[in-house]
């Protein structure tokens, strides 16, 4: 709206710039035409004074000849301020016509008298010739001089539109820029504060999308770069993040196995040099205890036989460590087995074992849940889990064993209301000989399981939301192919 008032101004302001010049080519031409008028009235006079003098000199054929040659300029000049009388009507016109007449009226009559010898008569008729070309310069320089105040006024007009156009074309040009700046440098701004937010990683930065032309469409098109950038950026965020936690894992696990080699190594040399001496003195100690017969010495006897056992069992658990972690059990791991049966013998001997102080409910396994694996290993496993769960309950507690088959894989859950585990606790649950049980337990009963899970080619987890709030284990084993009873 705006650009469209500025162009109807200029319009406007050329319309009228052409009608002054036009103005001052007419009063050009008119001032020319007074200059031909005056130059000519300057020859007439020139011609009567030549004539005048002709006739008072007495030289008749001279004046004639003078006289002759005034007549027909005077009746040409007649004759063209007729024309432009006819052409033009100006206020000066008649006025030079009249005086054109009474000098013709005035040379005739000089004509008349140029043969007589009546030289004041000649003197009288020229002073009138003298006094009308006199009029008729007047009226020529009028007309001159209001030519010419005329052309000055509008060149003077013309100076003023010349500051008028300068004016306008600075308008045209400060608003060019105004325009420039709103609809090209303004949105170009924008677009590169968009590309600084983008360097910055900010993909939720738009672009706002305010007009319908090229820039426009070029905004659309960055924000859609940008949410797409945005979601390339996060996919990989998200899968190098899954990345580094698998490295992580596989590092971990990696530096465990080191460690649990090393330990088990060193497990199985214990375990053998203390069990030669422990096997020597359980044989000497059950040996005096059948022939002792006083009462004293019979407790005290049967006292040693059982930290004897306590130790031959400890120095047995390390030695089945120590095979584990070697693979050297001898048990088949290919053997087909329903887990869910498992699971139920190992449930009824620690209920035999805890009797009414925990409650164990057993979900699901209504139906064969079918893994690979030796039977026996398993079964410790789920013995070792259900004993810890026990134990860490108070009276009157619960242990929840959920058995569930997940897609490619059967999952065994351990889940119990007791003491809850700490977190600075759960990543070492899983080492050898680390316990939170304080005097109880050797800290081997989690790593063995540990190392029978990943034996089957399984993984075992455990969580806690903290002390207090219970704690669940999570056994996943690889599923195996249902039984086809038509085969």
């Amino acid at each position: 709206m705006h650009s469209a008032a500025v162009v109807a101004g200029l319009i406007l302001i050329g319309l009228y710039t052409e009608a002054q010049l036009d103005s001052i080519t007419e009063r050009r031409r008119a001032l020319h035409e007074e200059w031909v008028e005056l130059d000519r009235a300057l020859a007439l006079e020139s011609l009567a004074n030549a004539a005048s003098w002709a006739a008072e000199r007495g030289d008749a054929a001279q004046a004639g000849a003078t006289f002759d040659r005034l007549l027909r300029e005077l009746t040409d000049l007649a004759e063209y301020q007729r024309r432009q009388r006819g052409a033009v009507a100006r206020e000066y016109e008649g006025s030079e016509l009249d005086v054109l007449s009474n000098v013709m009226r005035s040379v005739e009559r000089l004509q008349s008298l140029a043969g007589s010898a009546s030289l004041e008569a000649i003197r009288t008729v020229h002073q009138e010739i003298e006094a009308a070309m006199d009029d008729f310069h007047g009226i020529a320089e009028d007309e001159m001089s209001e030519a010419i105040d005329g052309i000055q006024a509008t060149e003077t007009l013309l100076d003023r539109l010349m500051w008028i156009w300068l004016g306008a074309l600075l308008l045209v040009l400060g608003g060019g820029a105004i325009m420039f700046s709103r609809y090209v440098t303004r949105p170009l701004g924008t677009l590169r504060q968009g590309a600084h937010a983008l360097r910055a990683r900010e993909f939720n930065h738009r672009v706002p999308v305010a007009r319908v032309d090229e820039i426009g469409d070029v905004a659309e098109a960055f924000n859609a770069m940008s949410e797409e950038l945005g979601t390339l950026c996060q996919s990989l965020e998200d899968k190098v993040a899954v990345q580094a936690e698998e490295i992580r894992q596989s590092v971990a696990e990696l530096e465990r196995s080191m460690r649990l080699a090393t330990i088990g190594t060193l497990a199985a040399g214990v375990a053998h040099e203390i069990n030669n001496p422990l096997e020597a003195i359980g044989v000497r100690t059950e040996g005096m205890l059948r022939r002792a017969d006083r009462d004293d010495l019979r407790d005290g006897l049967g006292l040693v036989a059982t930290e004897v056992r306590r130790c031959q069992e400890i120095t047995q658990r390390l030695l089945t460590f120590a095979r584990k972690r070697r693979g050297t059990t001898g048990a088949s791991l290919t053997e087909r087995l329903d887990l869910s049966l498992v699971v139920r013998d190992a449930v009824e001997l620690v209920r035999l074992r805890a009797g009414q102080r925990t409650e164990i409910e057993v979900r699901g396994g209504d139906s064969p849940v079918w893994t690979l694996g030796d039977p026996a290993a398993l079964r410790q496993v789920l013995l070792n889990l259900l004993l810890n769960a026990s134990e860490a309950t108070e009276q009157g507690g619960k242990v929840t064993v959920t058995l569930a088959v997940d897609g490619p894989n059967v999952r065994v859950e351990v889940r119990d209301t007791g003491q809850g585990i700490d977190s600075a606790d759960l990543p070492h649950l899983f080492d050898p000989f680390y316990t939170t049980k304080e005097g109880k337990g050797t800290g081997l009963g989690l790593a063995v399981s540990h190392g029978i899970v990943l034996d089957h080619g399984g993984t075992i987890t455990i969580s806690s939301a903290g002390p207090g709030c219970g704690a669940a284990v999570n056994v996943t084993l690889p599923r195996a192919r249902e039984v086809n009873h038509a085969d």
